[in-house]
């Protein structure tokens, strides 16, 4: 949840504490609002309350939230930390690719792109077809460099029936060496086709 609404999100919470909802799905979204306005003391606070609480049955929680508590730590300077609690996230047997991506995009706000392509990786080889997923993980490839990367998952990308046009796009503008030319063929050849035109 990255949301700008502070108060919103602690009269939520407080609701579901009068109410005994369980809480760690507004626990989930306070820490992620902390990071998303870049309070990281306050993200690793709330998040080292929540995983105090009980979180029996939650085991899933219990990693997105030390996960989270991780991006916060790096916030901090804590990095070993931080690497350690990033590190038993991964050991989760099956990421949601919506959190996967919230966490890339937080990792690189970090400037970790090692662990946000890790994030990524995890979440296409837990759902090969997620086409939000792959797609992120060929734009960070191309970012980096890693053509060897790309070519091996752009097939899958362009053979899924819509694209978006933004990420093809970014794509190509990084793939501007004189050996890209097989790679910006099959991106230019998506790009011409009206099932990418049109989406933005």
């Amino acid at each position: 949840v990255d949301t700008l609404q502070s108060d919103l999100a602690d009269r939520v919470a407080a609701l579901a504490t009068t109410r005994k909802f369980p809480l760690h799905p507004f626990q989930l979204a306070q820490v992620q609002l902390k990071l998303a306005t870049r309070d990281y003391q306050g993200a690793n606070a709330l998040a080292g309350l929540a995983l105090g609480g009980d979180l029996s049955g939650q085991e899933y929680a219990a990693a997105l939230l030390n996960a989270l508590r991780a991006v916060a730590l790096l916030g901090l300077g804590e990095n070993t930390r931080a690497q350690g609690l990033l590190a038993s996230f991964h050991d989760v047997t099956r990421v949601r690719v919506s959190d996967a991506l919230l966490l890339t995009r937080q990792l690189k706000a970090m400037n970790q792109p090692a662990e946000a392509r890790r994030m990524l990786a995890r979440a296409v080889h837990a759902d090969p077809f997620n086409q939000p997923a792959l797609a992120e993980l060929i734009r960070l490839d191309a970012e980096s460099g890693d053509r060897s990367a790309v070519a091996q998952n752009l097939p899958t990308l362009l053979a899924m029936r819509k694209h978006s046009r933004a990420v093809l796009e970014d794509v190509l503008r990084h793939l501007n060496l004189p050996g890209d030319e097989a790679l910006r063929a099959q991106i230019q050849a998506a790009l011409a086709r009206p099932t990418t035109a049109g989406i933005p």
